[in-house]
């Protein structure tokens, strides 16, 4: 909104709404695409692929996996064989819901 502030300048003035909008209209859009930033995948661990990776069948798909924070040895290192068999153990077959 212009106003004039008397003199030869023109200043520009928030009103108040104005403000307000600025100040929520992201924070609203923030949290009305929440939903659209996560997701989740629902499905049969069909493969164990090392101690931090799996493959789950999604519908008609198998999707790749890699858990977050996890750093487990790779197969060919030392312990990636039994890193490998613990996953197993644990998710082979199972079914389990990935959020991400």
């Amino acid at each position: 909104m212009l106003h004039y502030s008397g003199g030869l300048k023109y200043r520009w003035h928030l009103s108040d709404m104005e403000n307000n909008m600025r100040k929520y209209i992201p924070l609203a859009l923030f949290i009305f695409s929440w939903p659209v930033l996560s997701a989740d995948i629902h499905g049969r661990v069909v493969r164990v692929l090392d101690g931090d990776t799996i493959e789950v069948m999604d519908s008609l798909k198998a999707v790749r996996i890699r858990l977050v924070n996890i750093d487990a040895p790779e197969k060919k290192q030392d312990y990636g064989r039994w890193s490998t068999d613990m996953m197993k153990s644990l998710v082979a077959g199972k079914t389990v819901t990935v959020t991400y």
